[in-house]
């Protein structure tokens, strides 16, 4: 699979073809660099186990530049590469692990990985976001979020923080019980997000159909985005050996380390309110005046509040008909509904065209 490889007869370059065609085997895993490099010098190594790595001497470190996996390494460690294993990879297909992103090269069959820029593990992202089944309203709406700068959210877009491997996340239109989003794991590193087709186009069974602006379809969107992240750190704890992903997390801790994992219940939403709130509103301020503000204003925080007002969370804080329940609840509807019969309440955000 490897045209830079010498011993032909071995398909999968796996033994003795690494040590002849990418210098000196070393202790079998990395190869014996010369002790006086010269800047710029490369070393191309083959492992037994069939990785192909370009090693280069930059300012006095050999510095891993190139990095092929054959099909064999990605089937023989699947919990390591278990992102790479797709049955029909795409042409230019990327991830991103381990500090590397990777691209499906299909002329030779393999993927092929060079050290991830921010740049680069941002499209890499983008690419693992399966959006094909979006409206074009809704779809522009994800697009926009892309490209948040500010708080924690944009991190999650940008890989998770770049703390672990990117996540395969598709999202679809659907009826969804009245559930305007719902998140679940279909299988380890993959989730799939559902926006209701109902909350979507407005229909509420009275024959006026009134779609929500998108602020409200930009706010449910990060409530689900953090249902992904929260799922991801289970599997970055459980599969991918990083055992303090959930330290910061004491309420998901709590449920899913010490206990099996069993979904987004509502520790999750519990978690949201705990430590999100703020930033997920930030988040929304950010897409619907396009700036980036410490000065987060109280309309922002009752629409991602606005969100959680089935969980129990949230009524565990507010009293049905209370002055803040209300706010909260006229703020949200206000966009959802994109109007009021209430005159002190206007949607801020656009209807979808």
């Amino acid at each position: 699979m490897y045209t830079t490889c010498s011993c032909e007869k071995n398909i999968y370059r796996v033994s003795t073809c690494g040590i002849e065609g990418g210098g000196a085997g070393g202790n079998g895993e990395t190869p014996s660099f010369p002790q006086f490099p010269t800047e710029n010098q490369i070393i191309d190594f083959l492992s037994p186990e069939g990785k192909f790595i370009r090693y280069q001497f930059i300012n006095n470190i050999w510095k891993i530049v190139l990095i092929n996996l054959a099909d064999v390494i990605v089937k023989s460690k699947p919990a390591k590469y278990s992102f790479l294993i797709f049955n029909y990879p795409v042409n230019q297909q990327k991830v991103y692990n381990d500090g590397m992103v990777y691209t499906f090269e299909s002329e030779i069959n393999t993927w092929s990985g060079v050290i991830a820029t921010d740049e680069l593990t941002a499209q890499a992202i983008e690419d693992q976001i399966d959006d094909s089944k979006l409206d074009p309203c809704t779809k522009a709406v994800l697009d926009k979020l892309k490209k948040l700068t500010q708080s924690d959210i944009a991190d999650i877009f940008k890989k998770l923080g770049k703390t672990s491997t990117v996540y395969n996340l598709t999202y679809e239109i659907k009826p969804n019980n009245g559930n305007p989003g719902s998140t679940k794991q279909t299988a380890p590193n993959n989730y799939s997000t559902t926006l209701d087709s109902d909350f979507l186009y407005g229909i509420d069974g009275t024959g006026i159909n009134k779609p929500p602006t998108n602020l409200a379809i930009a706010a449910v969107m990060i409530h689900e985005m953090v249902h992904t992240y929260f799922f991801s750190l289970f599997d970055d704890n459980k599969n991918n050996g990083v055992p303090k992903a959930l330290d910061n997390f004491d309420i998901l801790y709590s449920k899913y380390v010490s206990n099996q994992y069993v979904g987004a219940d509502d520790a999750q939403h519990a978690q949201i309110w705990k430590s999100f709130i703020k930033i997920m509103a930030s988040s929304l301020q950010e897409f619907n005046t396009g700036i980036p503000t410490d000065s987060l204003t109280q309309f922002y925080q009752d629409i991602m509040m606005g969100t959680l007002m089935t969980t129990n969370i949230f009524k565990s804080k507010y009293n049905e008909g209370s002055a803040e329940y209300n706010r909260i609840k006229n703020n949200y509807i206000t966009e959802k509904n994109n109007g009021s019969n209430d005159p002190s309440y206007s949607p801020k955000g656009k209807p979808c065209q």
